[in-house]
């Protein structure tokens, strides 16, 4: 059978002047043999002279079963389901939501591209979860797996208890360890109703995750008390805008528009450099590098797609 190949891309995003830092590439996913690609919310131009290609692997109908959950937002297109721009997660997450079909993902220790490391510390690397008043939700990413994944698996002539599965690929340890994670996290949430802190732990578990097996030997818990704390602010600013899940998993007002995306993002992004920062003073020049490509902080969330995103999702 004829394995479909993935290609991880980025492109550079240039958006004026910009205080908090230098803004995170683009990417997007491309199968040359089918020739298609998977926007993940913005381009998605292979050919362009800025463009890089960073990681690729092959799997059997990695492209059946990504092409059924592109869906888009309005006129954001290939969101893979990851939810609401800046909210969620962004093109990153999306990515390797895509990138998960064929069993590898984003990697974050070369030089492009840029600024991964910055959207894990904010959303994990397949998206994250709103504050919530009901303590026992089962967790974004298990919910996208035995939802929207396993329904594409499925459809593509693939049992249900197969698509569960982590396809074999390069990256297949780390990928494993953290679908591992949020699916025994939504499980134990399950049966608890008393544990508030459960929703809040889960990305900076991923980052610890993350940093054993980029740097291994290195304390991975370094960080984990203070990333803990600014998803505790991150949540603050998200509650703020009203983007808190009632009960029936629905927000209990619509999105920000205009300027408060861009007061949102703005503390989104500001979050983010402060973790990175906070990370290469703990790791040092040599071993941040190793994690994040180079030693520069970047923002990860894109203002004017954040706009679109939202204004496209509040019309839907």
């Amino acid at each position: 059978m004829t394995k479909d190949k993935f290609e991880g891309w980025c492109t550079p995003v240039s958006i004026g002047d910009l205080e908090l830092g230098k803004y995170a590439d683009h990417t997007f996913v491309y199968c040359p043999n089918h020739n298609s690609s998977f926007k993940c919310w913005g381009s998605a131009n292979h050919n362009a002279s800025d463009a890089a290609k960073v990681c690729s692997h092959s799997d059997s109908k990695a492209y059946c079963r990504a092409s059924k959950y592109r869906i888009s937002v309005g006129s954001c297109k290939d969101t893979a389901g990851v939810g609401v721009y800046a909210v969620n997660g962004v093109c990153h997450q999306s990515a390797n939501l895509f990138l998960y079909a064929a069993g590898t993902t984003l990697p974050l220790n070369k030089s492009r591209p840029k600024g991964i490391l910055a959207s894990h510390a904010l959303f994990g690397m397949y998206g994250a979860d709103l504050p919530g008043d009901v303590p026992s939700f089962v967790t974004h990413f298990a919910a996208w797996n035995v939802g929207i994944y396993a329904q594409a698996s499925a459809r593509c002539w693939f049992s249900l208890a197969k698509s569960l599965d982590i396809q074999s690929g390069s990256d297949q340890e780390l990928i494993f360890k953290i679908t591992k994670l949020h699916l025994e996290r939504s499980n134990v949430a399950v049966a608890s109703t008393n544990d508030e802190k459960l929703s809040l732990s889960l990305v900076p578990r991923e980052m610890q995750l993350l940093l054993s097996y980029y740097l291994p030997g290195v304390d991975n818990s370094i960080v984990r008390k203070v990333h803990e704390e600014i998803m505790e602010r991150k949540d603050q600013i998200f509650s703020k805008y009203g983007l808190v899940l009632s009960a029936e998993m629905k927000t209990k007002k619509k999105l920000p528009s205009g300027k408060d995306v861009d007061g949102m993002v703005e503390k989104l992004n500001g979050l983010a450099l402060e973790f990175q920062s906070h990370l290469a003073e703990k790791l040092g020049a040599t071993d941040y590098k190793k994690v994040n490509g180079d030693n520069n902080y970047y923002s990860p969330i894109d203002p004017e797609i954040a706009k679109q995103a939202m204004d496209s999702a509040t019309s839907e």
